[in-house]
């Protein structure tokens, strides 16, 4: 039993190796937040990309937040060059996090939030597995959390639709990764 499952388990991890996808690694930076990304192909025309990153609270000096999602992108155009490949992208993802909302509390404005966003950009790959990227994400989404309630002057649970993050998302997001 246990040499079977040993042998399942080498014969799984060959399969992968020889059917490896294109990936990179790096790292992502606006005027509103900044984080690290791992994206992997799933084909000639499509990507998965993971990210983690940090709210710098620039829209309102508040403190950090953190934000995570995954991405799914398709190219729809596609232009090598002498020295790269010109991508041009576009896909849905999902983004969850702790950070700055539009619920308003007195002793501090940090909630978490779920969203979706639709995401536009484009990327320049260099022959020599430089990477460089800009992107828009708008983002849709809900908010929970306490607010001060003025109608019945106190501290209430609330739950409502995120616009922060739509406005957000539309400030370009640059980029750079190590392509492999």
């Amino acid at each position: 039993m246990k040499r079977t499952l040993i042998l399942t388990l080498a014969a799984l991890l060959v399969s992968v190796a020889a059917f490896a996808q294109p990936r990179a690694v790096g790292a992502y930076f606006s005027a509103i937040s900044e984080g690290v990304y791992y994206q992997h192909s799933l084909g000639e025309k499509q990507f998965l990309e993971l990210r983690v990153g940090a709210d710098i609270g620039l829209l309102n000096g508040t403190g950090l937040g953190i934000d995570a999602g995954i991405d799914y992108e398709f190219i729809f155009a596609s232009y090598p060059k002498s020295n790269g490949t010109f991508n041009l992208w576009a896909g849905p993802g999902v983004h969850g996090g702790y950070g700055y909302t539009t619920l308003i509390h007195p002793v501090n404005d940090l909630n978490p939030f779920v969203s979706l966003a639709l995401n536009f950009g484009f990327d320049f790959t260099f022959n020599k597995h430089l990477q460089l990227f800009a992107k828009l994400s708008p983002k849709v989404g809900v908010t929970w959390g306490m607010t001060h309630d003025s109608d019945r002057e106190g501290i209430t649970k609330r739950t409502q639709v995120e616009f922060v993050r739509s406005i957000a998302g539309l400030i370009p997001e640059l980029g750079v990764a190590y392509s492999f």
